[in-house]
Order: structure tokens, then sequence, then C-alpha cells
């Protein structure tokens, strides 16, 4: 699975090839490239409807539901909320501190010159145990910049890959130390 900034610059690119092989402007480019995807995304969700073996009758019947207004006002206020629910539970639950290394990458500066911002006093950090020990750097002083909630979408994303790698990892040391436990049955 690609991070958020692989995707956007993939979408910029197709963006930027739409505009200019079609030779209209960015936003049109922009607008034209979402309604596509949208496109896509309700072919896919059909194909998992049609899999479910749901009768085409029942499909319209749905549809003409969907379509009353009472239900329209409701749908447009879920795609409203949804997006923001997404990014208001991502930033209740961001991390009370950031390592060097995360500022770091947030930043784009050197972890040294983290180090440096944090004796200063710069960012607001302390020390964890005793002066040669890592920094801790509070997450609150930079949660009103414009890219943190994208860094918090990436740094979530980045922990949940490497939780289903260990997951993973922990489910094939398991299956060889089984393994090994018969081959070492069979051979007494």
């Amino acid at each position: 699975m690609s991070t958020l900034k692989e995707r956007q610059h993939d979408r910029t690119l197709l963006e930027k090839m739409i505009a200019n092989e079609m030779q209209v402007d960015p936003e049109l480019a922009h607008e034209l490239l979402k309604d596509y995807i949208l496109q896509q995304q309700i072919k896919r969700n059909q194909e998992r409807l049609k899999a479910r073996k749901l009768s085409n009758q029942k499909i319209q019947e749905f549809n003409k539901k969907m379509e009353q207004k009472a239900m329209q006002e409701n749908i447009e206020r879920i795609i409203e909320y949804s997006d923001e629910e997404y990014k208001e539970e991502l930033l209740l639950n961001y991390p009370k501190y950031f390592n060097v290394r995360e500022v770091s990458l947030y930043k784009g500066i050197t972890p040294q010159q983290v180090r440096r911002n944090c004796i200063n006093g710069k960012y607001q950090a302390e020390q964890v145990a005793g002066e040669n020990s890592s920094w801790r750097i509070l997450t609150d002083q930079f949660k009103e910049e414009n890219d943190f909630f994208d860094f918090i979408q990436q740094r979530a994303e980045k922990f949940k890959k490497v939780s289903r790698a260990s997951q993973m990892a922990v489910e094939l040391w398991t299956e060889s130390q089984n393994g090994i436990q018969i081959e070492h049955k069979n051979n007494e």
C-alpha cells in the first residue's frame, strides 16, 4: 500500500498529464480525474454487490430508496462528516511526544539540528534519563501547523505496516517452531 505522499504525487502527475494532453486548465484536470476515480470506485462496489448475489431488482429498489430527498440529505451529511471524523480521530489519538527521528522527518532537518533546537529551547522537549539520553519532544507545539495532519496520517500508516509485518513474523516463527517440534517428534 502506498503512502499518502506517494498517492498525492501520483495524482498530481496524472492531473498534469491530463491538463497537457487534453489542453485544459489544471482545475478542470483535477475535477476530471476526481470524477473518473469516483466512477471506478462505483464500478468496484457494483462488482462486489453482484458477487454477493444481490438481484438487479433489489439494487434498483435500493437506488430508488436512496434517491428520496430525506435520504439524500442524510447521505450528504455522512459524506461531509466521514472525512472530518477520520481527521479528528487521528488528531485526537496523536502521540504526546515525538522522538528526534520523527521531528527530523516532519521538519525536514537533520537529527543534529533537532537536538540543537531542543537544547536551545526552540522545541519544548525533555531528556528521558539525563544529559546524554534521548529527547522526548512535545507534539502539541506542532499541531497547529498545516502539514501536521498529513504527518500524523503517514505515521499511522507506517505503524500499521510495521504492526502487520511484526504479526507476520510472529506467525512465521510460530509455524517454524511447530514444524521443528513435529520434525523432532518424528525423528524420535
